[in-house]
């Protein structure tokens, strides 16, 4: 069983009320009003400003890599047989929900 997300893709933008944190949201231009997905840190508590903007673009990209992730296992599915594909599949299990 699947967890269900919102799916992508996802983009990271700056709230006009605050420069304390980044949004991730839906893209608006897609699909009209956007939702916000997270929320993330800029700074405080040990994390630097860059960090927290990797961290933002991290997250804004896991629809993307989980998309690419599954189009590059069935590709090669059924050709290698490695530790490297149990790892792409435990990592494809972890983002949606499922314990491995």
């Amino acid at each position: 069983m699947s967890i269900k997300h919102t799916p992508g893709p996802w983009i990271v933008c700056t709230p006009s009320d605050s420069t304390d944190y980044l949004c991730i949201e839906e893209d608006s231009q897609l699909v009209g009003e956007a939702s916000t997905i997270a929320e993330v840190n800029l700074g405080g508590e040990g994390i630097s400003e860059q960090i927290g903007h990797g961290n933002a673009h991290l997250i804004a990209a896991a629809p993307d890599l989980l998309r690419a992730l599954k189009t590059v296992l069935l590709i090669l599915s059924g050709r290698f047989e490695c530790e490297h594909l149990d790892f792409a599949l435990a990592a494809i299990a972890k983002a949606e929900g499922n314990v491995r």
